[in-house]
């Protein structure tokens, strides 16, 4: 009688271990992945059945390291059967990388935390039963080739790969002379680009390359995604081939899509006239674009003191507060504003002026004298030079 129970218990068993089980990964996760939906859309996804969705390989990228970070040099000796260890010149090909999607170009796929060895997800091993992830060697090679191939059209081995010439495996000679120092040509930068479009909204796009780089803070990443090499590196024959084809009447403009792209990052699609008009315009100016002119102290603060991220940049609240505090009138030298107060006004308190302390308003002046005296057409003091 007492074996009727064990059947139960064995059943019960085995019901909790099954549910374990599918709570237990098939195989190790890095640290750092929060949620299994980031990857996956099913609640209990298996090895048969992962049911990945499209990587989200930018969204989870966390890599905020600058070429200057990077190790110079990794040595490459995990597969080394038929050629001598690469030495691979790592921080020149970060600085090179930088120009396009940064260190995503190669570590792509990094879930948030620390930068991952390639041969941490990718199996060293030719034998793999699952074929939609390549071996070590497989990610090695779509790497280089993706780059080195695209604009030299050749496979040259020789490049990166020395041959074995003796009977054992040679060691790598790390030889760093001819790649630790060397850095990519600096590129030149232009001054301001007028691009001629068929927009009934304006013919004309007048682009400031060095503003945008030295007064919004934009690096080379910001627009120009995903370019490569080959933009800019092209072999003598396809040039001569490229010369060739320019001649014929060919539509080889981008799509109006790809030309916007870069600039949907910070500027908003319905808001044509900012870059669109039928004559070239001025550098960008504050006063005329936000009606709020900078006085001396304003002109050496950073955007981004103010506006935050300029690619998720915030409305500035106008009222002084918000950015001083801890001033008084006792200890405020309103000489700052451009405007010198005069022995009538110097004893005058914030508050009289400025009706609660609101100083993005126009200061009223009907506290203390009639109603004739307005501000602007009466002023109390003298102004400065603002600086502009």
């Amino acid at each position: 009688m007492k074996k009727l129970w064990i059947y139960p218990g064995l059943m019960l068993f085995l019901l909790v271990a099954a549910v374990f089980a599918q709570d237990t990964k098939a195989r190790p996760h890095p640290d750092g992945i929060p949620d299994c939906r980031t990857c996956h859309i099913c609640e209990k996804p298996t090895a048969a059945n992962p049911c990945l969705r499209e990587c989200p390989r930018y969204e989870s990228l966390t890599i905020t390291h600058t070429a200057a970070d990077a190790p110079g040099v990794i040595v490459l000796d995990e597969l080394s059967q038929m050629y001598v260890p690469v030495v691979f010149s790592h921080r020149l090909h970060a600085e090179m990388a930088d120009m396009s999607s940064g260190c995503s170009v190669c570590h792509h796929y990094n879930p948030p935390g620390k930068i991952l060895t390639c041969k941490e997800c990718h199996d060293r091993s030719p034998l793999r039963a699952d074929l939609s992830k390549p071996g070590l060697k497989g990610a090695y090679h779509r790497q280089c080739l993706g780059c080195h191939r695209d604009w030299s059209h050749e496979t040259k081995c020789g490049l990166c790969h020395a041959l074995i010439t003796g009977v054992k495996t040679e060691k790598a000679s790390v030889d760093t002379t001819d790649i630790l120092g060397v850095e990519h040509p600096a590129i030149p930068e232009p001054d301001k680009l007028v691009y001629q479009t068929g927009s009934e909204k304006g013919r004309l796009v007048t682009f400031y390359h060095d503003e945008h780089i030295q007064v919004f803070d934009l690096t080379c990443v910001n627009c120009h995604i995903k370019e490569n090499c080959k933009r800019c590196h092209q072999p003598a024959k396809d040039i001569a081939a490229r010369a060739a084809l320019n001649n014929t009447p060919k539509n080889l403009k981008k799509s109006e899509e790809a030309h916007h792209q870069a600039c949907y990052g910070c500027h908003a699609r319905d808001k044509c006239a900012i870059c669109h008009s039928e004559k070239t315009r001025d550098r960008f100016d504050h006063a005329k674009r936000s009606g709020w002119g900078l006085n001396p102290y304003h002109q050496k603060v950073a955007c981004d003191n103010c506006h935050g991220n300029l690619l998720a940049k915030k409305k500035v609240n106008k009222n002084c507060d918000s950015c001083h505090s801890g001033w008084n009138s006792a200890t405020f030298n309103h000489k700052v504003t451009g405007l010198v107060l005069d022995e009538n006004h110097i004893e005058s308190g914030c508050e009289d002026c400025h009706i609660d302390r609101k100083f993005d308003l126009r200061p009223n002046c009907e506290n203390c004298h009639d109603n004739e005296i307005k501000y602007h057409a009466k002023v109390p003091g003298r102004k400065i030079n603002s600086g502009k």
